[in-house]
């Protein structure tokens, strides 16, 4: 009965030292899961890699279009300043035009243009001469109402739209005016009418 109970738990020994033996991971095992944890540390390294570089890039994006967008305020900025001042000043000329002012006129035209007794006269490549159509100097009341106004990138050239509101108008007429800056002051350049 001794022997038995030794013979017994020297085959419980043994089965549990096999199922011990069993989970106990070989060399083999051991060196194909370092190499899988080396393999994924590996790609981790990459995909944080990729992932700074990414950011990196869209930093600079932000970066880059944060002063594009600077920029394309500040234009708009100045844009509008100088319409501000030109859209009296082209109210001031289209009176003048109306009332035959040429002493104001040549005051503010440019160096391509001549201010002739019943309009002005615009030296370019295919000189033009303006002049107010008969139905805009009669009595009529009328109202200028500016349609659209735009600032060269380079900050020299301004032009603008007005509509001419009247009374019985089938069309609404267009006047366009265009500003060139002499010697640092907004002259006309050209005017156009649609």
């Amino acid at each position: 009965m001794l022997r038995n109970k030794v013979l017994l738990n020297l085959c419980i020994f043994f089965v549990i030292g096999f199922i011990f033996l069993g989970c106990v991971p070989s060399d083999d095992n051991i060196n194909a899961l370092e190499l899988k944890i080396s393999e994924l540390e590996s790609e981790n390294n990459a995909l944080k890699q990729y992932y700074l570089q990414s950011i990196a890039k869209l930093e600079l994006k932000i970066n880059e279009l944060e002063g594009e967008s600077a920029s394309i305020k500040e234009h708009y900025s100045q844009a509008n300043n100088v319409r501000n001042t030109l859209d009296i000043k082209s109210r001031k000329i289209y009176d003048a035009l109306k009332a035959k002012d040429t002493d104001f006129l040549k005051t503010v035209v440019s160096q391509n243009a001549e201010v002739l007794s019943d309009g002005i006269l615009f030296h370019r490549e295919h000189p033009k001469k303006f002049y107010l159509s008969k139905y805009y100097t009669l009595d009529t009341p009328f109202v200028l109402r500016q349609r659209f106004y735009m600032l060269s990138s380079d900050k020299e050239i301004f032009t603008t739209g007005y509509e001419i509101l009247m009374k019985d108008l089938e069309n609404i007429p267009v006047v366009n005016f265009t500003f060139i800056k002499e010697e640092g002051k907004w002259k006309l350049s050209f005017i156009t009418e649609e």
